[in-house]
């Protein structure tokens, strides 16, 4: 049976994922088997364990090591950027502008966070929650929709899935 997450998951892949497609943060390749099968998938996270992960278990994958803040990528290559399960919190701003470079004018953000309206996510927020990411400590960045929104102006609200509460709610943002 499929998490509520994974339900979204499959409803915005299957409504406005096509084309050319950036898994950002991906991860062990978790979203692949959705996102392969509506476009040219790649996928990029910063862990190498994660990324050796996901070439085991997806051959046919195309998965690299990169850091959010410098892709190497040409500017206005992806049709979509999808960033699944909150790696927007564990982001910098500076990855929020490679976003929009590497995105096609009219292209898709789709991106999930943690919902600082959840009152299971207000403790984390209100004492600071930090991660480890390839030998990193990241402070996750609790936002709020409507701070989102001011974190990347240039972008314009299409739609959120997941309720006013929901913990893991996506949006949808056209460049």
């Amino acid at each position: 049976m499929k998490t509520s997450i994974e339900q979204v998951e499959v409803e915005i892949i299957g409504k406005y994922v096509r084309g050319k497609i950036l898994d950002l943060g991906c991860g062990e390749g978790r979203l692949y088997p959705l996102l392969s099968k509506k476009g040219d998938y790649q996928g990029v996270d910063i862990d190498l364990e994660y990324i050796t992960t996901a070439k085991i278990n997806f051959p046919e994958g195309w998965f690299e090591v990169a850091d959010t803040d410098s892709l190497d990528f040409k500017n206005e290559v992806f049709d979509i950027v999808f960033c699944g399960f909150n790696v927007i919190d564990e982001i910098e701003d500076r990855s929020l502008s490679e976003v929009y470079r590497v995105l096609k004018t009219g292209g898709l953000f789709i991106f999930s966070y943690h919902n600082i309206l959840n009152p299971l996510k207000l403790r984390d927020c209100l004492r600071g929650y930090i991660i480890m990411r390839a030998g990193k400590k990241i402070k996750v960045k609790f936002r709020a929709l409507t701070k989102i929104k001011k974190d990347i102006p240039s972008f314009h609200f299409i739609k959120k899935y997941g309720g006013l509460f929901g913990l893991y709610p996506y949006c949808i943002f056209r460049k």
